[in-house]
């Protein structure tokens, strides 16, 4: 047909694939995909550029052959079953492509100011006991078990510890979606949380659309990887078992970290029931139940069977419990997802002239001059640039 390309469907599907899209939701956007896809017909130039757009892949791939193939830049340390997927969302990948960009700005101001290396990168070792990996960790982050147990509740002691870590050096984002944008949503299936490993500035990055019960879990997990100098995407949750020794290792230190093997094993009450003890010891430690449940199968009272089953249903309550919930602060949410500690550099460094405003607001991913200035003021400047 004239004024139509020709488009390989091996490419058409990559990118619906990619971006997480059906044929019958891109059936509804173009009448024409299914023909598309059959080669009965090609979609216009601009209509190739609203699909580019929205699958959020560059549009000199559709000229291809061929689908390219991907790679994560990054070590892979999800499951087996995982790995089985296809290749990395543009989602995954974007978030990913934005945290390193973040990671080697701040890196470069780390450089300027002569900063020492953060102390727990690479501290530890694969062949390491948990316990003295974990131990290792709170000792570097000063944060002890008794602090937590100070907090009211889980969520309080969840909040110390991103304090914590970011104060230790490392840069900590949280966030569900790309950047801001609501419609381009992080999937769970695909990875929880991953870490960009560097002598001077470590990343982690948690998927926010887990729920804030789990989320302690990662940035534990994470912790762990960082001690050993690794970076690495994951998908492993307290209730994993996994065979890669690697994630197991990371997992074991990422639970004692939490909850020492020791402490559970001594407040254990056999009569009480499992649900009582969870409950109670969940209060005594301030972590949530998700993270009791490991302990109490790392220290065998349960099998893996009973940990398997009660965390699915312990996460389908977190679950709910969010959704019921009121929506965020948006200036607490943008400095959650860009991390506080790397938010406040770049905002001094904006408002002191040493980094370019257009490059602040890509970097933290906004377009509103007044969306920074609000930043501005939160982190203590009397004026915003608009002022």
């Amino acid at each position: 047909m004239p004024g139509t390309l020709t488009v390989s469907a091996d490419v058409l599907r990559w990118a619906a694939r990619r971006a997480m899209l059906s044929d019958a939701q891109l059936t509804l956007r173009f009448r024409q995909w299914p023909q598309w896809l059959s080669g009965e017909s090609g979609p216009s130039l601009r209509q190739l550029e609203k699909l580019a757009k929205l699958c959020n892949t560059a549009t000199g791939y559709f000229f291809l052959p061929q689908a390219p193939v991907l790679k994560l830049p990054i070590a892979d340390f999800r499951s087996a079953q995982m790995l089985d997927d296809e290749e990395p969302s543009s989602a995954l990948l974007d978030t990913l492509h934005a945290c390193q960009n973040r990671q080697a700005w701040y890196k470069e101001q780390l450089l300027k100011e002569a900063a020492q290396p953060p102390p727990l990168v690479g501290c530890n070792r694969l062949e390491e006991s948990a316990l003295k990996s974990a131990a290792a960790i709170r000792r570097i982050l000063n944060f002890t078990l008794s602090q937590q147990q100070e907090c009211k509740g889980w969520e309080e002691a969840l909040r110390r510890l991103v304090k914590a870590v970011e104060e230790a050096g490392v840069l900590v984002m949280i966030n569900s979606v790309v950047n801001h944008n609501n419609r381009r949503k992080l999937d769970l299936q695909e990875f929880r949380a991953f870490s960009l490993c560097d002598k001077l500035a470590p990343l982690i990055f948690i998927n926010g659309a887990d729920s804030k019960a789990a989320q302690m879990f990662s940035i534990a997990h994470e912790l762990a990887h960082i001690s050993l100098g690794l970076s690495g995407i994951s998908d492993s949750s307290a209730d994993s078992l996994h065979e890669r020794k690697t994630e197991e290792h990371c997992n074991r230190v990422a639970a004692e970290f939490l909850v020492p093997i020791k402490d559970i094993k001594n407040n254990y009450l056999p009569r009480a029931g499992l649900d009582a003890n969870v409950a109670e010891l969940g209060r005594l430690y301030k972590v949530s139940s998700l993270v009791i449940l490991r302990r109490l199968f790392d220290a065998g009272f349960i099998d893996p069977k009973t940990l398997r089953e009660k965390y699915r249903l312990e996460q389908e309550r977190f679950q709910k419990l969010r959704k019921t919930g009121r929506g965020g602060d948006f200036y607490r949410s943008l400095i959650q997802r860009n991390s506080r500690r790397f938010t406040q550099t770049l905002v001094n460094s904006t408002m002191n002239e040493e980094t370019l405003l257009r490059d602040a607001l890509s970097l933290l991913g906004i377009k509103s001059l007044t969306t920074f200035d609000s930043l501005a003021v939160e982190f203590g400047a009397d004026d915003g640039l608009l002022a």
